[in-house]
């Protein structure tokens, strides 16, 4: 990214120590706010209520308080919440933001950036002219470092969800699913599970499922006495023709010349 030296930058900040004494001078309520505002704990807990939004920050939490919001910051808890924070203004900012796609997002659950904050309102003690080119820079890294957070726990959430869609897969090869059933499991779009499925695991859950009921089939028709058109029923083939034409395809073999060539006891069929 290109910093434009247009770009207007002002900054405030420092530390501030909410009692729990419950006095209204405690509790901040701002409307139409100007400029954003970066907020770590540092001790205690705090709760913000941001656009209608309530979130409980705690020791290692941080809170973004955006431009334009309406919004509300109490302590909470027996103890003083002690937090550092920055407030800034400008282009560049609100630049940095939109460009990480971090303006829906206010809230980061054990991120402790709480010694970046420092080390930036630490700079306001150089030269003037010195803080003001090291700031940009400064401001990007740390929104890169939201940035990255993000996206770490954005992978971390998709792994976890495809870990349980595989799970749910292999436990219901005899059951019947269909995308509309898994999209209400897992509370997401049809495309949005195909597209996060697919790019995790290279093939579509509905794949994946066909490939788990092939096993299934293969393993039935080495150690079971059922016969193919049982076989097909139990996996939700439609009939045990299409069945045997999707065994044959992905097998280059008949289920029955599966059986003849793989078990013990084709004999007695």
């Amino acid at each position: 990214m290109v910093y434009d030296n247009q770009c207007e930058v002002e900054l405030y900040g420092g530390f501030a120590i909410v009692a729990t004494s419950g006095l209204q001078s405690h509790r901040f309520e701002r409307t139409d706010f100007d400029g954003w505002v970066f907020e770590a704990v540092e001790q205690g807990s705090a709760v913000a209520i941001v656009n209608g939004v309530t979130y409980t920050a705690n020791k290692g939490d941080l809170y973004i308080l955006p431009d334009g919001s309406n919004h509300t910051i109490y302590p909470t808890g027996n103890a003083d919440c002690h937090k550092i924070y920055f407030h800034v203004k400008g282009s560049l900012v609100r630049t940095l933001i939109n460009h990480y796609h971090l303006d829906s997002i206010c809230y980061f659950s054990n991120i402790d950036l709480a010694f970046f904050i420092k080390r930036i309102l630490q700079s306001k003690q150089d030269e003037p002219h010195e803080f003001m080119f090291r700031l940009p820079i400064m401001l990007h890294e740390f929104i890169l470092e939201l940035h990255k957070f993000n996206v770490d726990k954005h992978q971390i959430n998709v792994a976890q969800n495809i870990k349980e869609m595989l799970i749910y897969l292999n436990r219901h090869t005899e059951d019947f699913v269909s995308l509309d059933i898994m999209a209400d499991e897992f509370s997401c779009s049809k495309i949005h599970l195909i597209r996060q499925f697919k790019a995790a695991i290279g093939i579509t859950p509905w794949e994946y499922l066909l490939t788990q009921r092939l096993e299934s089939a293969k393993w039935l028709l080495i150690n079971s006495c059922d016969s193919i058109k049982k076989i097909s029923s139990k996996l939700q083939f439609n009939d045990a023709h299409y069945f045997s034409n999707f065994f044959k395809k992905r097998t280059k073999q008949t289920p029955l010349q599966f059986r003849r060539s793989n078990s013990l006891y084709f004999n007695n069929y």
